[in-house]
């Protein structure tokens, strides 16, 4: 096994979750799901603006602590491939990660769960507006493999990060040793390394947010090669204008983008909470008919009624 497939089975729950055919659901604005359906893509929002950057900030820490453990086995392991190769490390690690937050972007799920066909409120109400819809989406895209044409990361989010990231870095640390690197080596891993912890700083939440049950889709353009289909360009959301990464939900063979178009990434379309519930059904299923067959029957209009203190 070389380096690249190392850390591509670092991401082996994805292919696990795929393959047991489970769902996810995505919640968010009648606005913002017409533009989906309209523009057959995805917007991967910066970092810099999530709910809540502490997030970031947290799987950071969490991995400096493991660093700074004198049982940290992955000091152990760089040093025996060359002396000061952990130190090295580090340095490069604390540069990346201070910048890390305006490097990556990110789209978030949740696992959809058959108890709660309708959806949870409480992300219904933590996600959506006045007018809320929520795409359940079937999850065989995830088998997409990481390609220079599609360099994007999915993972799961893990709510225990405590436990979670130093069992996760002790055993790609042991992963590591069973490649019998050499000090040539060491500028690819260091550089692959640092960005896996990237993606893993990502991918853990507060236990308190364990309800949600989380996957994000990663990406780091500053590390795109020429080859990358994705676009990156600047929108205005709201009134903030900012760069997004444009998700594709368009099939592409040719790159190995596969099973990512409306009529095989849709299973259902959940109406919400919403003023005008049958208003924001009627314009969705008009965008979407000439995009995927029999359009009307993959709505599901949940009934769950509006509060007017519902933001």
């Amino acid at each position: 096994m070389d380096i690249v497939k190392l850390f591509n089975s670092t991401f082996s729950d994805v292919a696990e979750f795929a393959g047991l055919g489970r769902k996810f659901i995505y919640y968010t604005s009648a606005s913002t799901a017409q533009d989906i359906i309209r523009g057959e893509q995805i917007w991967m929002r910066s970092t810099q603006v999530m709910n809540d950057l502490n997030e970031i900030n947290h799987g950071i820490c969490l991995i400096n602590q493991y660093l700074c453990l004198e049982s940290c086995k992955l000091r152990d392991v760089l040093n025996n491939i060359d002396d000061g190769a952990f130190d090295c490390f580090l340095q490069y690690w604390n540069l990346f990660s201070r910048n890390f937050s305006s490097e990556v972007y990110i789209a978030c799920m949740s696992e959809y769960d058959d108890k709660f066909p309708e959806g949870k409120l409480s992300m219904w109400r933590a996600y959506g507006d006045e007018n809320s819809v929520a795409f359940v989406f079937n999850s065989n895209f995830l088998l997409n493999e990481w390609s220079d044409g599609y360099p994007l990361y999915s993972t799961k989010v893990n709510y225990d990060g405590g436990k979670y990231v130093p069992n996760f870095l002790d055993d790609l640390a042991n992963g590591i040793s069973d490649l019998e690197l050499h000090p040539q080596d060491l500028g690819v891993l260091k550089n692959m390394l640092a960005w896996r912890c990237g993606v893993l700083a990502v991918s853990v939440k507060h236990s308190s947010f364990s309800e949600e049950s989380e996957w994000r889709v990663v990406a780091i353009p500053s590390e795109w090669a020429p080859e990358c289909k994705l676009s990156f360009s600047p929108e205005k959301i709201g009134l903030l204008p900012q760069p997004v990464v444009k998700l594709p939900l368009r099939d592409d063979e040719v790159h190995c983008w596969n099973n990512v178009s409306l009529p095989k990434l849709l299973h259902k379309i959940l109406i919400g909470p919403s003023a005008f519930p049958s208003v924001v059904k009627q314009a969705l299923s008009l965008e979407l008919r000439n995009k995927v067959h029999n359009a009307d029957d993959l709505f599901s209009d949940t009934g769950i009624p509006i509060r007017q203190n519902q933001r």
